[in-house]
């Protein structure tokens, strides 16, 4: 036994409600304050403490995973949204060819069908994040 509190003494530093320099005698009086703190009831709470470096980055990786979350969130409402807008395009090029409007018929067709090409490379890409959409155009 004091084989190990020369060696806990050689230790040095500052060890958390430990004493930095325990005798023999401070180890076999049980009326010592090694005893009182050993007893006390937040002990287990300091030996199984966790570094603040390592809480900090738990938090930090916490964060930055709500955050990937709210970005993955966000592009796939951006998605939603460029394939709206080329939804209502086509919408409104199907009108204008459905209305039989004369002289630029060709020029509607044509850029009918390059808002459709448009559209469907853009749900290809989108595909693996929105399963749900498969809507059919014809030009």
């Amino acid at each position: 036994m004091r084989e190990q509190l020369s060696l806990y003494n050689a230790v040095g530093g500052e060890v958390v409600k430990m004493p930095t320099h325990l005798s023999f005698e401070d180890v076999k009086s049980c009326d010592s304050k090694l005893w009182d703190i050993l007893k006390s009831s937040d002990v287990g709470a300091w030996r199984t403490s966790v570094p603040v470096s390592v809480k900090q980055q738990a938090v930090r990786l916490f964060c930055m995973t709500q955050r990937a979350a709210e970005e993955k969130e966000l592009l796939i409402s951006e998605m939603k949204s460029t394939l709206h807008f080329f939804s209502n395009e086509h919408s409104g090029l199907l009108n204008k060819v459905l209305d039989n409007v004369k002289g630029d018929m060709p020029v509607i067709i044509k850029e009918g069908l390059y808002v459709e090409m448009k559209f469907n490379s853009l749900l290809k890409a989108f595909q693996s994040y929105l399963p749900d959409l498969t809507p059919d155009f014809a030009f």
